[in-house]
């Protein structure tokens, strides 16, 4: 999970993301008034998927006006803006969380409440020279509940978030990520969460 910084200007976001794209991304060229995937991509750091991408793309320019924003969006190529409009993050409250679909990509602002921490086990395949072996791995993660308001009233959301180097408290915070369902072996249940991906805090 990475910290994300939201552009507060204009001329910020579009020096940011009309930025050329990497050297091997030929047909795109800075300050020529479009974002292309390539672009996109180097803006948000990621590399191949646009998931990611859309989800940067989203919370990057959410401080900026409701005009600001349709002009960056305006930017886009004709059919990555169309990938974006289908298939880009929607904004929902903790509560609709809970009524979201598998993969969906979300963003959702709330309260953080810390409820647990867990590890999950796993083995993975690699190659140690020419032989398979296969390798025990351990993911640790901390299971928030996300709240609307900063008394804990209402339905919450849940999200997960792998073990980060922060420790969030119950200050306004938001968090982009894709929906994922988990299943209680106790309880027989199952449920879904938010697996975060970017956050930043909204009182910062």
């Amino acid at each position: 999970m990475r910290e994300l910084k939201p552009y507060q200007t204009l001329a910020g976001a579009k020096a940011a993301l009309d930025n050329g794209g990497r050297f091997y991304n030929l047909l795109a060229l800075a300050d020529d008034k479009r974002i292309s995937k390539g672009e996109l991509n180097k803006a948000a750091g990621v590399f191949g998927g646009e998931q990611k991408a859309f989800l940067f793309l989203h919370m990057a320019i959410a401080k900026l006006s409701d005009n600001q924003q349709a002009e960056v969006l305006s930017m886009l190529d004709r059919p990555l803006a169309k990938r974006y409009k289908s298939h880009g993050p929607q904004q929902l409250d903790p509560a609709a969380m809970n009524k979201a679909r598998v993969g969906q990509l979300v963003v959702v602002d709330g309260y953080p409440r810390f409820h647990e921490r867990k590890t999950h086990h796993a083995v993975v395949p690699m190659m140690a020279g020419k032989v398979m072996m296969l390798v025990p791995v351990e993911t640790h993660y901390d299971g928030y509940q996300l709240f609307t308001t900063a008394s804990g009233t209402g339905t919450p959301g849940w999200v997960s978030v792998k073990r980060p180097k922060v420790h969030f408290t119950e200050s306004p915070t938001r968090f982009g990520g894709v929906i994922r369902q988990y299943t209680d072996e106790k309880q027989k249940t199952t449920g879904l969460f938010l697996e975060a991906i970017y956050y930043y805090r909204l009182d910062s």
